[in-house]
């Protein structure tokens, strides 16, 4: 999914906390994509980087086995993103 892909599947639910996660330009990376409202209504983009121990990270402060664990700890945690993760847009029925 390209980035402008996701900026527009995002703002198609105007969520704050609404992700995707998609491959990166850079190829072997993932990025996520996340709307937030703070301060005004956009999609901000997010390198997820992996260490020398091959633990997925957006903030070297705290590092996952894998991306799923990522994304669930930022439901919780912000963590250094401009919001929590809520839900993704596959998560909610397609019209």
């Amino acid at each position: 999914m390209s980035r402008q892909r996701a900026e527009s599947l995002l703002k198609q639910g105007d969520k704050e906390g609404c992700f995707v996660v998609r491959k990166s330009s850079t190829k072997g990376l993932y990025t996520l994509s996340l709307h937030t409202k703070v301060p005004q209504s956009h999609v901000k983009h997010y390198h997820i980087k992996q260490n020398a121990r091959g633990e997925y990270y957006l903030s070297e402060k705290h590092c996952c086995e894998n991306i799923p664990d990522l994304i669930n700890y930022h439901r919780h945690n912000s963590g250094g993103l401009a919001c929590r993760l809520k839900s993704s847009p596959c998560d909610r029925p397609v019209p």
